[in-house]
């Protein structure tokens, strides 16, 4: 095996370890038996587990970088792609059990790596929110404002419809997030003349 195919090889096993034991639990002997292989091949490639943690959150902040990506190569350069942006990003988050795990793991253990590979996380998703917006923007698809408060406004407009209404009410589908964001946000943020969902070409 090449190098790059064993460095392949120990980061999906770290993957399976970090995700069935957690990162701060996790050792360099568990690393090593999932991969198959001795700890002297695992320091071939990789120092240590941090280093490793830090290939396997690149790679998430790349998964990221495409849901923008295939949202607009589906939708356009309007609301509807940055609605099917969040959306995506958000299921992949929830559903990901390595995600749930390293969540659980901050929450519970205050572990520093952890929560510093999440902050990475959520900041590049927020950046790449702020790209896609200044596109909408540039385009005219939306109204010239505060990409940063615009961001938020909308980060936590979604965080809440997608989380915190299910805590007390029946859920919403993406498609019912969607019409409330048109209802409440498209007027302000989309230039008056613009049908709602019409696409942009990019």
């Amino acid at each position: 095996m090449d190098r790059s195919g064993r460095r392949e090889q120990i980061i999906r096993a770290a993957r399976e370890a970090f995700q069935n034991f957690g990162y701060k639990a996790t050792t360099l002997d568990h690393i090593a038996k999932y991969a198959n292989m001795g700890k002297g091949t695992f320091y071939l490639s990789f120092k240590t587990k941090e280093e490793v943690f830090t290939c396997i959150v690149d790679d998430e902040l790349k998964q990221f970088a495409r849901f923008a990506e295939e949202a607009i190569n589906k939708y356009g350069l309007n609301i509807e792609s940055l609605h099917h942006y969040i959306c995506n990003l958000s299921g992949y988050q929830q559903q990901h059990p390595l995600f749930c795990k390293l969540k659980q793991e901050a929450e519970a253990f205050q572990t520093y790596e952890v929560k510093e590979g999440l902050t990475r996380i959520e900041n590049t998703a927020f950046d790449q929110l702020k790209e896609l917006i200044i596109k909408l923007m540039e385009t005219g698809a939306m109204e010239p404002s505060d990409v940063e408060f615009t961001a938020f406004l909308i980060t936590e407009l979604y965080t809440a419809l997608l989380f915190k209404w299910g805590e007390k009410h029946d859920p919403l589908s993406n498609e019912e997030i969607l019409e409330r964001f048109q209802q409440y946000l498209q007027p302000g943020l989309c230039p008056p003349n613009r049908k709602k969902n019409r696409e942009i070409s990019s």
